[in-house]
């Protein structure tokens, strides 16, 4: 049940028993009644209940999201930074962390000021040296995609690539600025390293999927989205890139399936809506 209707959403926690729950499970039911607990004001209730499903699933997302929400509310801004930070390192593509770090730090501070204000965060502690080049290297990703100035943000993923090679959010994230780059074989190469150590990653099957695409090879990149919906249904951008993947393949039909699934996931989705222009759907 969503957050506007409460009562539906605290009777649909009723009667479960949290103690059977596991892994991702486990997590969705300490989230959503901490999400629950969010929306009558109860942040510090909340935060315990976020830190219980980070127990059940450290590599979700979303907890890191409502964890920042949090802390803009209780006003605990160098929270906010590592927790950024923390959320970004699991999921570099969701737009609800980007948008904090926006608000609050960009503009008026540059990059080099971004940098100095996590190295406060995160204590000056010489454990996380390498966590800050790794942040800030996938801060940079969003401007690098979007202007194809990626320069900084290479610079930054490779000075932590140099610190841990098995990084799989690291390789991902060279990956997809090689893809950005048009440097498609050595952007696969670097995300066939990632799915290596975790094959799990929908955003990183969808980037191998968009690589082949690249390649003409429609099939092998119509496999690779389908994989990537396999581990996460409701991973829209899956969808709409097998979509599109199949409209290339002349595979029309089972492709505006997919179109509709992608726009029911996200109503707002304007890439979903122009492949149907496109495709005269």
């Amino acid at each position: 049940a969503g957050l506007g209707d409460r009562g539906a959403a605290s009777q649909s926690l009723v009667g479960v028993d949290a103690h059977t729950l596991e892994g991702r499970e486990g997590a969705r039911f300490h989230y959503w009644v901490a999400r629950f607990q969010m929306a009558e004001g109860r942040y510090k209730i909340a935060q315990a209940s976020l830190e219980r499903a980070k127990e059940f699933d450290p590599h979700w997302g979303p907890i890191a999201v409502s964890m920042v929400q949090i802390d803009l509310k209780v006003g605990r801004k160098n929270q906010v930074l590592e927790d950024l930070g923390s959320g970004f390192m699991l999921d570099i593509e969701r737009e609800a962390l980007r948008e904090p770090l926006v608000a609050n730090w960009y503009p008026p501070h540059d990059h080099t000021q971004v940098y100095e204000m996590l190295f406060e965060a995160f204590g000056r502690d010489p454990r996380h040296v390498y966590d800050l080049p790794r942040l800030m290297g996938q801060l940079m990703v969003p401007e690098c995609l979007q202007t194809g100035e990626c320069d900084q943000a290479k610079q930054h993923l490779l000075e932590a690539m140099k610190q841990n090679q098995m990084d799989s959010v690291v390789l991902a994230s060279v990956g997809r600025v090689m893809l950005r780059l048009g440097e498609t074989k050595e952007a696969m190469s670097f995300l066939d390293r990632s799915l290596s150590i975790r094959e799990g990653e929908p955003i990183v099957q969808v980037l191998r999927g968009r690589a082949l695409l690249d390649r003409g090879e429609y099939d092998r990149a119509a496999d690779a989205f389908k994989r990537a919906y396999t581990y996460d249904l409701d991973f829209a951008p899956a969808h709409r890139h097998h979509a599109e993947a199949l409209f290339l393949s002349g595979r029309e039909t089972e492709a505006a399936k997919h179109v509709k699934h992608a726009q029911e996931l996200d109503p707002l989705d304007r890439y979903s809506r122009g492949l149907l222009v496109q495709y005269n759907r």
